[in-house]
């Protein structure tokens, strides 16, 4: 278009030189003539050349766009191949067409590969040589799927922002992930819902935002991850090994936490209502703030945490260990709801709180002698 306006202004330009030379008597008429048939001739050829030149580029650019999206169907099948090389081959290419050309094919990518990790290409021989990544855990993950859960890990910032912009998300819903091994990740904003994730091995993650809706995490290790901001509710962290992991402020409304290392977690000011943390490891962990309605503590490790200003209401103590625990401003009873249960003289003289700040024991009988507990443990 630029070019055409710039011939037609040269040659107007032109015709109007010629006419002044002819109106001034330079020129004669058949001189003038001749000149403005050779103007037009050399417009006309000029336009023939642009426009021949834009044809050229949009075929170009039909005939690259052909070939791209060649290249994506060609990944595709090899996705759905029996033969493992040629799967991986085809996750490898797929990678290289999103990182080459995001606003294209990222999106696109994407969701192949998580359609992928939900609904693998079917293979016996794949799925028999799975073997434990540690003897008494689950088996490991297939190849062709851990392979695509890294290249979703490893997108660049710029691919994220477009996935946000266009409202995109990781859909690995009901995903069979066990046993699996993930490294320096970003998974943020993940979908996990009935996902399985037991016996996983995950180290230097971001799960920012992600949402485990009744997710098996059973016996997963989980180091240095961030859950920042993720929906746990209702999912299964039985034996998981959580140790300084941070899950302030968070909604574990029915976590199954049994048997869980959380030692020297930060849980400060989470609901942790109906939550199920018998056997749990939660020495010098940080619960300060935190609520525990209708909790499971029994034969829990308090050893040194903090619990300063938490809720513990209605919540079963059994054989809980919480020698050396801060029970400053701790509620275990609440007007209208029942008092911890469970807990005993003995077990409470081990703990620790401010002296001008103490637990709340009203209504609170000793599990064994069924007496109310009195407080005269030790200060800070």
């Amino acid at each position: 278009m630029a070019g055409a306006i710039g011939i037609a202004a040269v040659v107007v330009l032109a015709l109007l030189v010629m006419f002044w030379e002819w109106l001034s008597g330079g020129d004669s008429g058949s001189t003038t003539i001749r000149n403005v048939a050779l103007v037009l001739a050399g417009a006309a050829a000029l336009g023939l050349a642009g426009w021949r030149s834009t044809v050229a580029d949009r075929q170009s650019k039909t005939a690259q766009q052909g070939l791209l999206n060649e290249r994506y169907q060609k990944g595709a099948e090899m996705l759905g191949s029996d033969v493992l090389s040629v799967r991986l081959a085809g996750i490898y290419a797929l990678q290289r067409l999103a990182t080459e050309h995001p606003g294209q094919y990222h999106l696109q990518v994407m969701r192949l590969f998580c359609a992928f990790v939900r609904l693998p290409t079917e293979d016996q021989v794949l799925e028999s040589a799975r073997t434990p990544v540690r003897p008494g855990s689950p088996l490991g993950l297939r190849q062709d799927v851990e392979s695509v859960i890294d290249v979703i890990g490893s997108r660049d910032s710029t691919s994220i922002a477009l996935e946000r912009e266009a409202d995109h998300i990781l859909d690995l819903r009901g995903a069979d992930l066990c046993g699996g091994r993930i490294f320096d990740s970003d998974l943020s904003g993940g979908v996990f819902h009935r996902a399985n994730l037991s016996g996983m091995y995950v180290a230097n993650t971001d799960f920012r935002g992600a949402s485990f809706r009744d997710a098996d995490l059973s016996k997963a290790q989980f180091f240095d991850v961030s859950f920042t901001g993720a929906h746990l509710s209702l999912a299964n962290l039985s034996g998981a090994m959580l140790q300084g992991v941070e899950l302030v402020r968070m909604n574990l409304h029915h976590v199954n936490l049994s048997g869980a290392n959380l030692g020297g977690a930060n849980l400060s000011g989470s609901i942790l209502q109906y939550a199920k943390l018998s056997k749990a490891a939660l020495d010098d962990a940080n619960l300060s703030e935190a609520s525990f309605l209708k909790a499971d503590l029994s034969r829990s490790l308090l050893i040194g945490a903090d619990l300063s200003g938490a809720r513990v209401v209605d919540t079963d103590l059994t054989s809980a260990n919480i020698s050396d625990a801060n029970l400053s401003g701790v509620q275990f009873s609440l007007g209208g709801q029942q008092p911890a249960n469970g807990l005993t003289q003995s077990q409470l003289d081990q703990a620790r709180a401010d002296p001008e700040n103490p637990p709340n024991l009203l209504g609170v009988l000793d599990a064994e002698t069924n007496q109310q507990l009195v407080w005269h443990g030790r200060p800070l």
